[in-house]
């Protein structure tokens, strides 16, 4: 898959150096053969190529012909219009980041064009995560989905923006109900419940935070407290944007909806402390905001 990848990028780097210059964005269909079914897609609504046409500052993150033989990719590309347009607007951030930037950013949470709000009640639109790890560029997506940036050192540039290409399709957001099955967590079922939280619904109020705790977590606190559940309130942060990793690093304490006050620290290794709680899994992108897993 990956020397398949790496002989992708050479013809594309090639074309490129080819050309020489930008382009408007809708000269690149047809010119790219080996991303050409993401381009064929995004030429399928005018409105949106026309968008990219005359509207600078965006990062398309283009899915290689060989992302589309993922199951996902053909719920996306396989389905109604309004999912497919969804999809291809999440594969759109706003600003223009070439591979320096994104590698010297490290870790950055970059708003996108989709803000259909079956898909996404988040301040801004719904975001792309990208992680600088030691040998590449990774990005996630809704759920914790991930996939390569795999353009490393070949940016495709178009008059206002710049293209690069992933090996795979991103994941729409989902609802905070549907992550227990990909997580599954008991705390994600039971916040679910609309009335968990007070003067919120968990699933639909915009930019929540949740921090969740691990099933044994969760287990310690019932054998400790004579079966019963924590305050789930206490677990839940509502503001006006989510509390990302790269926020929460940022900030000396958090209120929670049930106005308890927790201290934010990073320890020596580099984990984020909530409280006495460690977020062992961050950043886990829904619908409506973020979830931490955490270890207490």
């Amino acid at each position: 898959m990956r020397s398949s990848i790496a002989s992708i990028l050479v013809m594309i780097t090639a074309a490129f150096v080819q050309t020489g210059s930008a382009q408007p964005f809708s000269s690149l269909v047809g010119a790219y053969p080996d991303i050409s079914r993401s381009l064929k897609a995004l030429s399928s609504f005018p409105e949106l190529l026309e968008k990219l046409d005359n509207e600078p500052n965006v990062t398309v993150f283009s899915p290689a012909n060989v992302g589309f033989n993922q199951s996902y990719a053909k719920q996306v590309f396989d389905t109604a219009p309004d999912v497919l347009l969804s999809g291809l607007q999440y594969t759109i951030v706003r600003g223009i980041y070439d591979i320096a930037t994104l590698q010297k950013l490290g870790n950055s949470f970059l708003p996108t064009l989709l803000t259909n709000e079956t898909y996404t009640n988040v301040s801004g639109g719904a975001v792309q995560h990208v992680q600088k790890d030691p040998r590449s560029l990774l990005r996630y997506s809704g759920a914790g989905d991930r996939s390569d940036i795999l353009t490393t050192g070949s940016n495709i540039r178009f008059d206002g923006g710049i293209l690069h290409i992933t090996n795979r399709i991103p994941a729409l957001p989902i609802a905070l109900s549907e992550l227990s099955t990909v997580l599954d967590l008991t705390a994600i079922e039971l916040l679910s419940d609309p009335a968990s939280v007070p003067d919120l619904n968990t699933q639909t109020s915009p930019d929540l935070t949740f921090f969740v705790p691990t099933n044994a977590a969760l287990a310690r606190y019932r054998a400790a407290n004579d079966g019963k559940d924590p305050s789930w309130p206490a677990h839940v942060v509502s503001g006006s944007s989510p509390l990302f990793s790269t926020v929460l690093t940022g900030l000396k304490s958090v209120e929670s909806a049930a106005k308890d006050s927790y201290r934010i620290s990073v320890d020596e290794d580099g984990a984020v402390k909530v409280g006495e709680a460690t977020v062992v899994n961050p950043d886990v992108l829904i619908q409506n905001g973020v979830v931490h897993v955490i270890d207490a």
